[in-house]
């Protein structure tokens, strides 16, 4: 059986490192040709790499353990001795046994996908010291053994472990059902945790197009139930600030109205310490009202012609101008907070490979920013300026100008933004997606890992619908995507680019990679409200 990578392009190395598609014309593809680039098929050479220095040092390391000061310094330490869960007994037992599923447990504490080791872990364990406690059918032990082994096996590219994981998935979801049936002896925290666990699954293999928005469904209903005093503090307010957006998401392409825009979902959370919320805690309490927004936009068409058409018609060409100016209002406390948290750098080989077929940067310049928050609150902000522009056009709605700014925040107010829009600035989607594009390169760094792709793929997919279609930055999005499918594991990257219908009900993501959804996006019926979210 080969262990080798399995690679799912066959286009020579210096393509697929710019992320473009190849011609695959051997010896020299016709891309290369014309940049007048070397172009390199398969592996290359092969590298003799000198070991005896690492393996000298070793040898002297080992040495010095032995040394009579080491012995003695170890034996007047205390002995930590951790626990591991016992082999689970299995049909169909592999190789390893247990010990398999050990390792691709110590695979995602040692790259986690949510963030900070221990933050990950009380996510997706519910506590701190996670392999100790739980019994080998428990939900959360299956649920995180599932997403382990579908995060090795996609990021290794190895798909009999992947099959394992579907295996162990079919057994979390029987165990999760049993525990929601007997909730009250098991923990709050388990059963979010073994949620949030398998929501991940589902975008990391993406089998089905709804599976993940079911289990995010699942975790909001839950979430709802607990209520919002439940996420003041502890693994309740990790699950709540983690889940927020991808509620919004999943109320979005449902169809339904978000809880999360009640009024004590904004207040409760933080009532205590609301110098500790987030400035994307207050950007997705403006958000939070987009999944019902567009939900009574599309429920025009059905009303037409009735009294009910015209009262909420004029609710919303009077709600939707008004939650857009406080989108624009946050803009203005972000750039007083943290506008010198973000700054611009020239394009160079080694950072991006957005560049066009002739060899120059797709942009003049990238933006890069002091942390990972300050990148998403940007694209995240985009992303919902571009959702309420397409509202405005499905209502007919002229768009205000953009509040002036706030007294008291700047000495004097700025007009202009070496790096990003300022509110009113960004005149067009095209404007958004752009801002956008620029930010990619810094969220796929390779050191913010899982977080930095999860919080960029719906931006992506929103800034795809702003982009030309078929202009050089639209494909090299379309190739990003591929990418992250590729390389980091989620295969819903894949399916961003999938059609260019603005919001499909499941993110355009046919179970058969090769299935085309039909454009529809361009489609437009001479009334004045056209139904564009398919």
């Amino acid at each position: 059986m080969s262990t080798g990578v399995i690679r799912r392009s066959k286009g020579c190395l210096t393509c697929r490192k710019r992320r473009i598609r190849c011609d695959q014309k051997h010896p020299v593809c016709e891309r290369c040709t014309k940049r007048r680039v070397p172009c390199v098929y398969g592996e290359g050479p092969t590298k003799f790499v000198d070991e005896r220095p690492r393996l000298e040092a070793k040898a002297a390391a080992i040495q010095l353990e032995h040394s009579p000061q080491s012995l003695e310094k170890l034996h007047s330490e205390p002995v930590i001795i951790f626990k591991s869960p016992s082999p689970l007994s299995l049909p169909d037992q592999l190789p390893l046994g247990g010990q398999e599923e050990q390792i691709y447990l110590s695979f995602l504490n040692y790259k986690p996908i949510l963030g900070p080791n221990h933050q990950s872990n009380t996510l997706i364990y519910g506590s701190h010291n996670p392999v100790s406690s739980f019994s080998n059918d428990s939900a959360v032990l299956l649920s995180v053994q599932t997403l382990a082994a579908a995060y090795y096996g996609r990021i290794h590219h190895q798909d009999r472990i992947t099959h394992r994981a579907r295996q162990l998935y079919g057994r979390a979801l029987e165990s999760l059902s049993r525990e929601i049936a007997d909730s009250d002896s098991h923990s709050n925290a388990q059963l979010l945790s073994s949620i949030v666990a398998l929501t991940l699954y589902e975008m990391l293999t993406f089998q089905a197009a709804t599976g993940w928005v079911q289990h995010a469904g699942g975790l909001a209903r839950l979430l709802e139930v607990l209520g919002p005093k439940y996420v003041q503090k502890g693994h309740g307010k990790l699950i709540y600030e983690f889940a927020r957006s991808t509620i919004i998401w999943q109320c979005l392409i449902s169809r339904q109205p978000c809880f999360l825009e009640r009024e004590e979902w904004k207040t409760v959370p933080y009532e205590f310490e609301p110098q500790t919320a987030s400035s994307y805690f207050h950007l997705s309490n403006v958000m939070a009202s987009l999944p019902r927004i567009v939900m009574e936009t599309e429920e025009l068409i059905r009303l037409r012609g009735t009294k009910e058409y015209i009262s909420t018609l004029e609710r919303l060409r009077h709600e939707v101008p008004e939650t857009l100016q406080k989108l624009y209002i946050w803009r203005w406390h972000w750039e007083a907070d943290y506008g010198d948290c973000v700054y611009s750098i020239l394009p160079s080989g080694n950072i991006t490979q957005a560049y066009d077929d002739d060899g120059h940067p797709l942009f003049d310049s990238l933006i890069w920013y002091s942390n990972l928050d300050r990148a998403n609150d940007i694209v995240y902000y985009n992303t919902a300026l571009i959702l309420f522009r397409y509202v405005h056009a499905e209502l007919s709605i002229p768009e205000r100008p953009a509040p002036p700014l706030p007294t008291g925040l700047f000495p004097r107010q700025p007009t202009t933004s070496s790096v990003l829009f300022l509110p009113g600035q960004a005149k067009t989607n095209q404007d958004c997606s752009q801002e956008i594009c620029r930010s990619i390169d810094y969220h796929l760094l390779p050191l913010h890992g899982g977080p930095g792709t999860l919080n960029v793929l719906g931006p992506c997919r929103f800034a795809w619908t702003g982009l030309v279609p078929g202009s050089n930055v639209a494909r090299w999005l379309e190739g990003v995507c591929q990418e992250i499918a590729d390389n980091s594991g989620f295969e819903m990257g894949r399916y961003m680019t999938a059609s260019r219908s603005f919001l499909l009900r499941h993110f355009a993501v046919p179970t058969n990679p090769t299935l085309r959804i039909p454009d529809t996006a361009s489609v437009r019926e001479a009334r004045p409200i056209v139904p564009i979210w398919k």
